[in-house]
């Protein structure tokens, strides 16, 4: 008896850990996408010739994956993803992030 409430006792503390793991990585990739997306939306407004509405449309993209991620039960996840983002953009061209904060 004791033998098996060890074990499963083991069991329930492996579960627990793995679960642990996968949401570190989840938050983890969602925080690294979050940065590759603000990159690509860096690269996308040096375009010479490229229409306001590209970049509206980039914005709302992103504000979709974030919406994915919190109707997909990850609200940590999409918290770190925009973080990342806005954080990314701020640190790197503060003239763009200010012209697209919401404050504006």
């Amino acid at each position: 008896m004791i033998k098996r409430l060890l074990f499963i006792s083991a069991l329930a503390a492996a579960s627990v850990l793995h679960s642990c793991s996968e949401n570190s990585a989840r938050q983890k990739a969602a925080q690294e996408r979050g940065i590759a997306d603000a990159n690509s939306f860096i690269e996308l407004s040096n375009t010479t010739k490229i229409s306001q509405m590209k970049l509206q449309s980039f914005l709302l993209d992103v504000r979709h994956k974030e919406y994915q991620l919190i109707q997909a039960g990850e609200t940590e996840a999409a918290k770190l993803y925009i973080t990342s983002f806005e954080k990314h953009l701020r640190d790197s061209v503060p003239d763009l992030f200010i012209q697209i904060s919401p404050q504006n």
